[in-house]
C-alpha cells in the first residue's frame, strides 16, 4: 500500500509539473508577450525596449518551461517506486487477492 501511495504522489507531482509547464511556457512567456506587442502596436506606443523584452521572453519560453518540467520530474523521482505500470500491477494484485480471499471464505 505504501508503494501505491508513493507512486500516486509521484504521478500527481508529474501532472502538476506538466500543467505548470504549459502555463508558464505557453501562457506567461508566449501568449502574453505576443499580446503585449500587439496591444502596444495598435495603441502606437510600441518602443524598442518593450519589443526587445517581449522577444526575449518569447525565445526563453521553451527553455523556462523545460526547466520547470525537469524540476518537477526530479522531485517526482524521489517518490517513484516503479512508475505507472507498477501501479497498475499493484492495483491488479490487490483486486485479485481480494477476490481470492472472498472465494476462500
Amino acid at each position: 500500500m505504501k508503494d501505491i501511495l508513493r507512486t500516486l504522489i509521484a504521478l500527481l507531482i508529474s501532472f502538476v509539473g506538466t500543467l505548470l509547464t504549459f502555463y508558464v511556457s505557453l501562457y506567461v512567456l508566449l501568449y502574453l508577450p505576443v499580446k503585449d506587442i500587439y496591444d502596444c502596436y495598435m495603441q502606437d506606443i510600441l518602443t524598442l525596449r518593450i519589443l526587445f523584452i517581449d522577444v526575449v521572453k518569447i525565445f526563453l519560453s521553451a527553455t523556462v518551461g523545460g526547466a520547470v518540467w525537469v524540476v518537477f520530474d526530479i522531485v517526482a523521482g524521489f517518490f517513484k517506486v516503479g512508475g505507472f505500470p507498477y501501479l497498475l500491477f499493484e492495483l491488479r494484485d490487490m483486486i485479485w487477492n481480494k477476490d481470492s480471499e472472498s472465494v476462500e471464505k
